[in-house]
């Protein structure tokens, strides 16, 4: 008897050893999953000790292997997790929706210029690229959980500072945090998602994402709508909104080695064991692949030539005639084709898994084509439908590039480097959105007259040669069994 416990306890304790060598394995390009060992038994598991090891191996005969956690697998399959996860992407696309309470804002503070008070809701971009830089940061010092937390608290607190601030410097400082507090949670979304879901399913999570926060973006500019009937410090009450994925994600989602520190005995193990896997680790240290450089840098450009719809499209429907000589009516048929362009995106957003399963490598160069057409539409509607329709093909492309976008990124880069890489793409968006409105007119008043007409021509143009390249690209990356913009 004593032998057979002295049996299995050395048993054990080679098996927990082995839970820090499988650390070990070097990174690769293109890796296939060629086995799936279980390391111990269920009973013997803590939630912050892996379950499983999948050994992947590239055609080179290099080897990663990536632990799976039982709580892991337990509790993203659950809906209230999901749910949970998702809901941080409401409050993601809200700084604009306080325009609507802006000419209230204007009018109650007339020492104030309207630029300046107009600035209020893009200023948010500013402090959001400062967020982007330092969150990979603050996730290796304190954790992603407790950064997501601290986000999302941070995004109430400034968002709904100027309800209890009357000037105007407080009010710009405190929507500068806002945009801070955003960029150091928003990339830990897809960074959570690429953790916990893989493939097809990590393409609808993701979809569904885009979609929450298209969701939450109309919501929230309606319901300030609503409170400014009550003064225009009311109006930003919507960031209270935050306050229910602030709860449901302290209450429902756990990230391993983050925890409180139960199960900490179990994980002792043999000092050795740790340093060799430390100093392999050291040595494989995954680089980012040049996959997410290239998305960074379509994207910046995609947002460059796509901006033009919120920026140029009030002055593209007065010059039109469909609104007659009033600038008001075309303000107000402008903002019903951008709530169209935001409310067709919901739908597509939802179904872009199942989207891009059918039409894999396609779908982006499906996704720009639908831009060139929307383009054009605007550029040249001489009537309500043209401009309509317009509206709606460029709403479709934008809510199926967007999540493409961020799906490849999770996809081609190694967990170590996911939120740097999730970092690099929305750094690159960001940059795009603040460019554009800097770049593009200036470009359209150097070719021409600078019109709406000829800004919304050039993207035209821009999205049409994009969509060459990229059938080009989903062409040969079809041909080798692989999708546009993959991991080279």
């Amino acid at each position: 008897m004593t032998t057979s416990c002295t049996a299995a306890l050395s048993t054990v304790a080679s098996l927990r050893s082995l839970l820090f060598m499988v650390r070990s394995g070097s990174q690769c390009r293109c890796p296939q999953v060629t086995g799936r060992r279980k390391l111990v038994t269920p009973w013997r598991l803590s939630p912050r000790q892996p379950a499983y090891r999948y050994e992947q191996r590239s055609s080179n005969n290099d080897v990663r292997t990536t632990e799976v956690h039982l709580m892991a697998q337990h509790q993203q399959d659950t809906l209230i997790f999901k749910v949970s996860i998702l809901s941080i992407a409401v409050m993601q696309a809200t700084a604009q929706s306080i325009g609507g309470i802006l000419n209230t804002m204007a009018e109650a503070m007339p020492h104030v210029d309207s630029t300046s008070i107009s600035s209020l809701s893009t200023v948010p971009n500013l402090g959001c690229l400062a967020g982007l830089f330092l969150s990979p940061i603050l996730c290796k010092v304190f954790g992603e959980r407790r950064v997501t937390i601290v986000g999302l608290l941070g995004s109430i607190l400034a968002g709904c500072a100027p309800m209890v601030l009357g000037a105007f410097v407080p009010i710009y400082i405190s929507r500068l945090l806002l945009g801070f507090f955003f960029g150091i949670y928003t990339p830990l979304i897809v960074v959570l998602l690429s953790r916990f879901y893989r493939g097809d399913q990590l393409a609808r999570m993701i979809g569904y994402e885009n979609a929450i926060g298209s969701i939450g973006s109309s919501v929230c500019a309606l319901v300030a709508g609503f409170l400014v009937v009550m003064g225009w410090q009311a109006g930003f009450a919507i960031y209270l909104l935050s306050a229910v994925p602030l709860v449901l994600f302290t209450l429902f989602v756990r990230l391993d080695g983050e925890g409180d520190g139960a199960g900490a005995s179990d994980d002792a193990v043999d000092q050795a064991a740790i340093n060799d896997a430390t100093a392999a680790a050291v040595a494989s240290k995954p680089r980012i692949p040049a996959a997410v450089w290239g998305l960074g840098a379509f994207l910046f450009c995609f947002f460059i030539f796509q901006l033009p719809i919120a920026y140029a499209l009030g002055n593209r429907v007065f010059e039109s005639g469909v609104a007659g000589e009033s600038q008001t009516t075309a303000s107000t048929i402008a903002s019903t084709i951008y709530s169209c362009f935001t409310i067709i995106g919901i739908p597509v957003s939802i179904f872009f898994g199942a989207i891009r399963k059918r039409i894999g490598a396609w779908t982006l160069p499906f996704a720009l084509v639908c831009n060139v057409i929307g383009f054009a539409a605007l550029a040249y509607g001489s009537n309500t439908v043209m401009l309509f329709a317009g509206g709606l093909f460029s709403g479709v492309a934008f809510a199926l590039v967007v999540p493409y976008a961020y799906t490849r990124v999770a996809e081609v880069s190694p967990p170590e480097v996911v939120s740097t890489s999730t970092t690099i793409a929305m750094l690159s968006l960001n940059l795009g959105v603040f460019c554009s409105p800097l770049v593009l007119p200036k470009v359209a008043a150097a070719l021409g007259d600078g019109s709406a007409h000829l800004t919304m021509t050039i993207s035209t143009v821009a999205f049409l040669a994009f969509a060459a390249v990229m059938t080009v690209v989903a062409a040969v990356s079809s041909k080798r069994g692989g999708e546009v913009i993959a991991a080279g």
